[in-house]
C-alpha cells in the first residue's frame, strides 16, 4: 500500500469509527477504539473489516442507524399527526365559512326588513290604491304588497300585530295616494284619514284614580264606563310591565291598571274605542318609566309595582311636590327599619273607603284607622295590594330617589305645609301645630 492509499484508508476508517463512537459514548464498556485499528503497511483489511472487529452491540447499533436513515423518508406516526392537523384546519375553515354565510344571510334579512319598515331606501313614487270598507289588516297588507308599497307582507303583518294596529287604528275604506317612502307607522296613520274626526284635548291631573279618569273621559263623550272598566281589567295590552302585573296575584287590588294610567295632557280622536284611549295613557307611562328607572328600582330592592305603589301614596299624602322627597324618605326609612313594619298612611284608608263606599272622607280618625281593608296600612304591614292613585313624574322620581334623612313621621296641613319628625314625641307636637293651623285656615274661610 503506497502512502496515498494508506492516507485514504486511514481517513475512511476514522470516519467510520467516529460514527460508531456516537452510539457508544454512554456505554461503560467502550474500549479504546484506536487499539483495534491497524494502519500498518501489512494491513489489508477494509474499513468494514475494521469496524466489524468491534463488539457486536456496536456494530448492531451502527447497522440500525443506517437502516433508520433508509426509512426516514416515511414515518407512520408523523403521517398520522399531519393528517390530524389537516383535518383540524379543514374543520376550522368550514366553521368560519358557515358562520360567515349565516351572518351575511341574517344581516341581509335584517337590513331588508328594516329598510321596508322605515323606508330608508325605496322609490319615491306616488301610487293610488283603494281600501274596501271594513278591511282587515291582512287584506290591507295584501293590497299594499300588490301595489309595491311594501316588500315583505309577512313582516308587515307581524309589525301590525306587535303594534296592535287593529285596535289602535281605525282604518277607513276609500282611495289613497301612497308612497313607498312612507314607513309602516305613517301608512297606519294615513289609512285612518279618509273621514274627518274631531280632536279633543283632555288633561288628567296627577293623583287621579282609575275611577276619576274613567269619569273624566265619559264626561267628555269618550267611551262608556262599562267599556273602560272591561278594558282596564281584562284587555291584553302588549307591555312588559303589564305582563309583570298579569304574572302577579292582583286579585285583592281594586283595579288592575291603577297607578299606570299616566296623568298628562292628551289630544285624542273622538269616536274611538276605550282601548284606544287607555293605550294613549299606557304609551306615555312606558315612555317615562325607562330602563334607568327599572334598574334603580332593582337597586333599591323593590319591584316596579312597589315603586309605583309608593309613588301613588306620596302623590296623595303630599299637598306640595316640594315635600315629596321628604315624604319618600320617611316611607323608605320605615321600610328598612323593623321597628316600623307599617306605612301608617292615611291616604290608603281614604282610598279604601272611597273604593268600597264611594264616599271621600276628609279626615282619618281612630275609627277609620280600624277600617277593614287590605289597603289599610295602619292595620296591615308592608305595601298595600297596589297603587292608590296614578302618580305623576315628580312622585315617581322621588319614590326612586328619596331625600336622605332620619325621619320616621310627617304630617301636613290643609294648606300644604308638611312637618317632619324623627321621634314620636316630636311628631305629636307637629300634629298639634297642624291642627291649630288648619283651624285658623278654616275660620278664615268662614267655616
Amino acid at each position: 500500500m503506497n502512502k496515498k492509499e494508506k492516507k485514504q484508508y486511514e481517513e475512511e476508517a476514522l470516519q467510520n469509527l467516529t460514527e460508531v463512537q456516537e452510539f457508544a459514548e454512554s456505554e461503560e464498556d467502550l474500549f479504546d477504539l484506536s487499539s483495534t485499528t491497524d494502519f500498518s503497511d501489512d494491513s489489508q483489511s477494509s474499513t468494514a473489516t475494521k469496524v466489524a472487529i468491534l463488539p457486536k452491540k456496536y456494530t448492531d447499533m451502527y447497522s440500525q442507524k443506517e437502516e433508520k436513515k433508509k426509512k426516514s423518508w416515511f414515518d407512520p406516526s408523523g403521517y398520522t399527526e399531519t393528517v390530524s392537523t389537516v383535518h383540524g384546519i379543514l374543520k376550522t375553515v368550514a366553521y368560519i365559512v358557515t358562520i360567515t354565510i349565516v351572518g351575511c344571510f341574517l344581516a341581509y334579512f335584517a337590513i331588508t326588513r328594516i329598510n321596508d319598515l322605515y323606508a330608508f331606501v325605496k322609490p319615491d313614487d306616488e301610487i293610488e290604491i283603494t281600501i274596501p270598507e271594513n278591511a282587515t289588516v291582512n287584506e290591507i297588507t295584501d293590497i299594499l304588497y300588490d301595489a309595491g308599497i311594501i316588500e315583505y307582507p309577512s313582516f308587515f303583518k307581524l309589525y301590525a300585530e306587535l303594534k296592535n294596529a287593529s285596535e289602535r287604528y281605525e282604518f277607513k275604506g276609500g282611495s289613497y295616494v301612497l308612497n313607498p317612502m312612507m314607513n309602516y307607522d305613517e301608512l297606519f296613520i294615513v289609512l285612518e284619514g279618509t273621514v274627518e274626526r274631531t280632536v279633543k284635548r283632555i288633561t288628567i291631573p296627577e293623583g287621579f284614580t282609575v275611577e276619576e279618569i274613567i269619569d273624566l273621559f265619559v264626561s267628555e263623550g269618550l267611551g262608556t264606563k262599562e267599556g273602560f272598566e272591561n278594558v282596564i281589567q281584562n284587555y291584553d295590552f302588549d307591555y312588559d310591565f303589564i305582563a309583570e302585573l298579569d304574572s302577579m296575584d292582583y286579585t285583592k287590588r281594586k283595579y288592575r291598571l291603577e297607578g299606570y294610567l299616566y296623568p298628562d295632557t292628551y289630544e285624542v280622536y273622538t269616536n274611538k274605542s276605550e282601548a284606544y284611549y287607555i293605550y294613549k295613557l299606557l304609551d306615555r307611562f312606558n315612555e317615562l318609566f325607562s330602563d334607568k328607572y327599572r334598574e334603580r328600582a332593582k337597586e333599591l330592592g323593590y319591584t316596579m309595582d312597589e315603586i309605583i305603589t309608593l309613588a301613588s301614596i306620596i302623590e296623595k299624602e303630599g299637598n306640595n311636590p316640594a315635600d315629596f322627597e321628604g315624604i319618600s324618605s320617611v316611607f323608605h326609612n320605615r321600610l328598612k327599619d323593623p321597628r316600623f313594619p307599617k306605612f301608617e298612611s292615611c291616604a290608603t284608608i281614604v282610598y279604601a273607603i272611597k273604593m268600597d263606599t264611594g264616599v271621600h272622607i276628609q279626615k282619618v280618625t281612630a275609627v277609620e284607622q280600624d277600617y277593614e281593608s287590605p289597603y289599610n296600612t295602619y292595620k296591615y304591614e308592608g305595601f298595600p295590594p297596589g297603587p292608590i292613585s296614578n302618580p305623576g313624574y315628580e312622585a315617581i322620581t322621588c319614590a326612586l330617589y328619596p331625600e336622605e334623612s332620619w325621619n320616621y313621621y310627617f304630617v301636613s296641613s290643609i294648606e300644604g305645609e308638611t312637618f317632619f319628625a324623627y321621634t314620636l314625641s316630636d311628631h305629636l307636637k307637629n300634629i298639634e301645630k297642624v291642627e291649630l293651623l288648619d283651624k285658623e285656615y278654616l275660620e278664615s274661610l268662614g267655616r
